[in-house]
């Protein structure tokens, strides 16, 4: 006999007054995956978007914000507060914890798949999950990554294009291109035997893709050791976008005068174009 899934308490499931549901409207706590607790996440919920029956309009924007190295939730999130209660917006920041399996390792996230665990899976169990408690539709969504979040932003996004809106790619150290000479994560030669799928062009072709990076992010000092003092975070999201142009893909540069590699700056040039880049 298959198991149910719990449900899961929302806003909408506790009665007017109810304490729970200003802890599940704006800034939630960091939530236990119920599909892997390991990793956990927490949402922004617009108090502006929940009408009195404490139910988000189901057809609420989605979008999900993943962090860099570092793992700074607050400093994931806070930047998208102001867009989301603009849009009545959901935000959802996954927490992919460093040391997993190995105590010393901060990378693991990144390239999608690290010792049998698949991130990208990972992140549409919360998605699901998150859509049971606040009722909104999960099927497509805006992705923002930083840092170690473009990184997994990309590739997510080579994997699922079909589950995106559009991608929001900011300074991401290492690249993925679209070239089968190149196993994965630096080219997508071995994609299927890897992830059990196939790169699906025509879906990758009508996602919008934008690619953030400060003219300041020149400092190879924060990158792999050994990385060569020309190829900074600035010449790599212009190597990048070409990349993906070549490839047919719709992608765009946007170099953000005056910053270096911060998050605050870049997540604000990615929110002013979240209402566009959610209508499409």
């Amino acid at each position: 006999m298959s198991e149910h899934p719990v449900r899961l308490i929302g806003p909408s499931d506790l009665p007017p007054g109810h304490p729970g549901r200003a802890v599940l409207t704006g800034w939630t706590p960091l939530i236990a995956s119920q599909a892997d607790p390991r990793f956990s996440y927490c949402a922004y919920v617009p108090r502006g978007a929940v009408p009195p029956s404490a139910v988000p309009a189901a057809d609420a924007p989605l979008i999900v914000a993943v962090h860099s190295t570092g793992r700074d939730l607050h400093m994931t999130v806070a930047p998208w507060v102001e867009t989301a209660e603009a849009l009545g917006a959901i935000v959802v920041a996954p927490l992919f914890p460093a040391g997993i399996d190995d105590p010393n390792d901060l990378h693991n996230y990144k390239s999608i798949a690290y010792r049998g665990i698949r991130f990208d899976l990972v992140l549409l169990a919360m998605i699901d999950e998150a859509a049971r408690r606040w009722r909104f539709d999960p099927r497509r969504f805006l992705l923002y990554g930083f840092s170690g979040g473009g990184q997994f932003a990309h590739r997510f996004a080579y994997l699922h294009p079909h589950r995106l809106k559009a991608a929001i790619i900011a300074a991401p150290g290492d690249i993925t291109v679209l070239r089968d000479s190149r196993p994965w994560p630096a080219g997508t030669g071995d994609v299927d035997a890897l992830f059990g799928l196939s790169i699906n062009l025509a879906e990758l072709r009508r996602l919008p893709l934008r690619v953030l990076v400060g003219d300041r992010d020149t400092d190879v000092a924060t990158m792999r050791p050994g990385t060569s003092p020309d190829d900074t975070r600035l010449a790599r999201a212009a190597a990048l976008t070409q990349a993906l142009a070549r490839a047919g893909l719709a992608a765009e540069l946007r170099v953000v005068p005056g910053a270096a590699h911060d998050p605050a700056p870049l997540a604000a040039a990615a929110a002013t174009m979240a209402a566009d880049l959610l209508a499409g």
